[in-house]
């Protein structure tokens, strides 16, 4: 929620099980939680599909995965004028019924020379950032150019 007020996204949607904003949310937020529009919504399927017949394009922030009908870098997207991002939670990600329902998937290219044979100090392979931090890359990249999300 922060950085959606920060970079000035219009309004969240929140979606699953998990949607209370309690207090210890509010205050994670900085305050934003209580600046910014926030909706909750039961089926996020049926809210993409309204958005699309609505001008909206909806993307996915997500690894390249089978469920996503096409996949771009987040780099190579020119955004609109009315976007909509699906970030999913930390560990499982986008639902697959939500990841056949956007448009077109986005992620983060890492850095050129990392490669997959390389092993971190936890001996395994970063393959993504945590969920906030790729939420504030896409945020950005989205706000600036496009001018709203």
């Amino acid at each position: 929620l922060r950085s959606a007020y920060y970079f000035g996204v219009n309004s969240v949607v929140v979606s699953g099980e998990r949607t209370d904003l309690s207090a210890v949310v509010s205050k994670a937020s900085s305050g934003a939680m209580e600046a910014i529009k926030i909706y909750a919504v039961r089926n996020t399927v049926e809210l993409l599909e309204t958005m699309s017949t609505r001008g909206w394009t909806n993307y996915g922030l997500s690894l390249p995965n089978h469920n996503l009908r096409s996949h771009s870098s987040l780099q190579s997207v020119l955004p609109g004028e009315k976007n909509l991002i699906v970030i999913g939670s930390e560990g499982d990600g986008i639902p697959d019924d939500v990841l056949q329902a956007v448009h077109q998937g986005i992620y983060l290219e890492p850095a050129a020379d990392i490669e997959k044979s390389q092993k971190t100090q936890l001996d395994g392979y970063v393959d993504s950032l945590n969920v906030s931090v790729a939420a504030g890359i896409a945020l950005h990249h989205f706000t600036h150019q496009a001018g709203h999300t």
